[in-house]
């Protein structure tokens, strides 16, 4: 199976806008080209203002995590999230930012651009919880593992939680009964359909329409 992209024209204007800026937050960390869009620009006041200059932090790295055994392909230049062929246990997701802090720890970042009042708590997330398990299994990093969500609205950082090693492997098993009974699952449209790369061509979206 192939990964399913969004077409452009099915994407909500706010995902639109904050692919935009995600992208520009990477072309300036990587030292392509400085950031122009107000939303990029915000998110790098931020990070700067806890993150030295000096110190390297990592944007907008894809990967693909294989559950089954426990390993992660990196792909530094997806490109719009192009995570190529995976299969039925292997979870796919792009990393905002990671870097270590001043006591030497990992951090794992996620910029949001839009509103935050739905998020849940960084510690209790299973996006972050699911891309420190990526970062660490990518550059074998050691827990525990600081998350976070970074607001361009707000224009700080949400309250940061640390992952345990236990927290990690808890999540692992998790994300593996589930991957697992995906094949038994059904469709379930609503409201966050909006933001899902497969809607497109899911077949509980088009009867919902």
């Amino acid at each position: 199976d192939v990964y399913p992209r969004c077409p452009p024209k099915d994407l909500h204007p706010n995902a639109v806008t904050g692919l935009a800026d995600h992208e520009d937050v990477k072309s300036d960390l990587r030292g392509v080209k400085p950031a122009t869009r107000p939303g990029a620009r915000t998110a790098l006041e931020v990070l700067r203002r806890h993150v030295p200059e000096d110190v390297l932090v990592l944007s907008e790295v894809a990967m693909v995590w294989n559950l089954a055994a426990d390993t992660v392909r990196t792909l530094w230049d997806a490109g719009e999230r192009e995570y190529g062929p995976i299969d039925r246990m292997s979870l796919p997701g792009t990393g905002d930012l990671l870097w270590k802090d001043r006591d030497g720890r990992p951090h794992v970042s996620d910029i949001k651009t839009g509103r935050v009042s739905y998020l849940p708590s960084a510690a209790s997330s299973g996006q972050l919880g699911a891309l420190a398990a990526m970062y660490q299994l990518a550059f074998g990093l050691e827990a525990p593992i600081r998350v976070s969500y970074l607001s361009t609205q707000e224009r700080s950082f949400l309250p940061v939680a640390e992952l345990t090693q236990d927290n990690i492997d808890d999540l692992k098993g998790d994300l593996h009964y589930h991957l697992k009974a995906l094949p038994l699952s059904q469709p379930n449209p609503g409201k966050h359909c909006w933001k899902c790369d497969a809607k497109a061509i899911c077949p509980g979206h088009r009867k919902s329409r």
